[in-house]
């Protein structure tokens, strides 16, 4: 089935992709729930080469801006787990790294920070489940080649098991 658009620039996917990112910075906290909620589940969806899109690396960026900048714990809980969906290592793409990196320094800073609002203080948990989950199901994706970019910033435990 062509989902190309004659009305409009690129496939319809695309055009819905974008439409669901731009919605990301002006949308309210339940917008950015329900984007992150939509975007997980496209990734869901085998076949869609989520590598080859075009769009790929800038859901990776809302995603991770979500996750390290919302304030909102649910908001992130959702980008933590959209982040979990896709399960080969191509799927990341070149975002791979930075992907890592923002879960990991999630986790620390979730860790070490007093919270602002006690009343997010019940979604803490859950949100330190969600991180550690998809941080451990990434790390399980590491291929060879990831290792050169990732020791630098990992911790020297986290890469001494084997990779490949």
């Amino acid at each position: 089935m062509d989902c190309t658009n004659p009305l409009g620039k690129g496939t319809l996917l695309e055009r819905v992709v974008q439409a669901l990112v731009s919605c990301v910075t002006t949308g309210n906290v339940k917008v950015q729930w329900n984007v992150c909620h939509a975007l997980g589940n496209l990734f869901l969806n085998k076949s869609i080469p989520i590598h080859a899109m075009p769009w790929s690396t800038s859901v990776y960026s809302i995603m991770l801006l979500l996750l390290r900048d919302s304030k909102n714990f649910k908001s992130r809980i959702q980008a933590a787990s959209a982040l979990a969906v896709p399960d080969k290592r191509r799927d990341y793409g070149q975002s791979f790294s930075d992907i890592v990196q923002a879960l990991v320094l999630s986790l620390e800073s979730l860790n070490s920070s007093e919270l602002a609002d006690p009343s997010t203080y019940k979604y803490m948990v859950a949100l330190n489940e969600q991180l550690t989950d998809t941080c451990l199901h990434v790390l399980r994706l590491v291929e060879i080649q990831d290792y050169e970019q990732l020791q630098t910033f990992c911790p020297r435990k986290t890469l001494s098991f084997r990779v490949g």
